[in-house]
């Protein structure tokens, strides 16, 4: 059961708290990317711009697909679609704000920046969160559920331990007052044969092991 729970924590919970959390810094990147867009003046580097945009829009939706096709739970499953929601409010406004950029008007793309995209963004960057606080919530949920499952095992080694000692203490005690009675025995007849009196009948214990001694 410990083997389990820590495999289960270092298979699944720690991978998709890893991607979640990669996928919330790679939505901050392109937020940085679309400000940057605005700021260049040179074609060649809005085409650069724009082609680091739609790389690490990429790499997100790859990375928020694995997340997707790993998650074990409902509430998991429930804040993925939010997250998709956002994501397509988001990618809508950003299209309108790239357009705008394109077609010169720099201002009006800053104000819609600023006014739209923006909270959009922090709007999938708080999904994302949640996301992340939940899969954090179902790691340390394991973690504890191992810690447990290895507090009970050594209570029960504890415990069989002691358990062991006790019956080998009470074996020593059984053994040590059998021999005790059976050596008394035999300096009582040794005395007697020894003062000469042969006339007494000894006790013999059946199955004693110092039966066959008398």
């Amino acid at each position: 059961r410990i083997e389990r729970s820590a495999e289960r924590v270092a298979e699944r919970y720690v991978p998709q708290l890893t991607r979640i959390s990669d996928v919330q810094s790679l939505m901050l990147r392109l937020s940085l990317e679309a400000r940057h867009l605005m700021l260049v003046k040179s074609q060649t580097e809005r085409d650069a711009t724009l082609a680091r945009i739609g790389k690490t829009r990429e790499s997100m939706l790859e990375l928020l697909k694995e997340f997707e096709d790993n998650i074990s739970t409902e509430r998991g499953r429930e804040l993925v679609k939010v997250i998709r929601e956002r994501d397509v409010l988001f990618w809508k406004l950003a299209g309108e704000v790239v357009g705008k950029v394109l077609a010169g008007q720099v201002d009006a793309a800053f104000s819609q920046l600023e006014r739209e995209l923006v909270p959009a963004r922090d709007a999938m960057v708080a999904a994302i969160s949640e996301q992340r606080r939940f899969q954090t919530e179902l790691m340390l949920k394991a973690v504890e559920e191992s810690n447990r499952a290895a507090d009970r095992a050594n209570t029960a080694i504890i415990v069989g331990v002691t358990a062991t000692i006790l019956i080998a203490l009470w074996a020593s005690l059984s053994i040590t007052r059998m021999l005790r009675g059976a050596f008394g025995r035999a300096i009582t007849v040794t005395q007697r044969i020894a003062s000469g009196n042969l006339a007494d009948e000894v006790y013999v214990r059946q199955g004693d092991e110092f039966g066959h001694l008398f």
